[in-house]
């Protein structure tokens, strides 16, 4: 058995315990999605935001799946509750306006990804990792300087 299936056996004893744990759900949600079990995933996704609504995590992975399924209204719509509960966390802000920008929204895309941009340049200063090429694309297209 592999990490990831072993972090599923372990997360699923722990909802048998405390079913009703956003985060507990949400660590079992993205295992799930490692061993390709994406319905799984996605269910312990959603719960997790209805048993808390303002879970970030939750949130921003339900966004990254629903980007990847080219459902990009729905991501746009799971970013936003994402950044809205940590504006600044740079991920969350850059995935948002690239679902903006998927969408036809290039104000709104240039004037998150702008942010992300700006937040990253902090994220760099502090020794985090710099902003991921995709991005710098974007950038590119909407006319936004490094």
């Amino acid at each position: 058995m592999g990490r990831a299936e072993d972090a599923v056996a372990i997360l699923r004893r722990a909802l048998a315990a405390t079913p009703d744990d956003a985060d507990v759900l949400t660590n079992f949600g993205m295992a799930c999605f490692l061993i390709g079990r994406k319905e799984d995933g996605k269910t312990a996704l959603r719960r997790a935001l209805e048993i808390r609504p303002g879970h970030a995590d939750a949130a921003y992975n339900l966004g990254l799946v629903a980007a990847e399924e080219g459902a990009f209204e729905d991501a746009r719509s799971y970013f936003a509750k994402a950044v809205c509960k940590q504006p600044k966390n740079a991920d969350a802000v850059m995935n948002l306006g690239l679902a903006c920008h998927r969408l036809g929204r290039t104000d709104e895309a240039r004037k998150h990804l702008g942010k992300a941009r700006a937040l990253a340049k902090l994220c760099r200063a502090a020794g985090r990792p710099q902003i991921p090429a995709q991005c710098l694309i974007y950038f590119a297209v909407l006319g936004i300087k490094n």
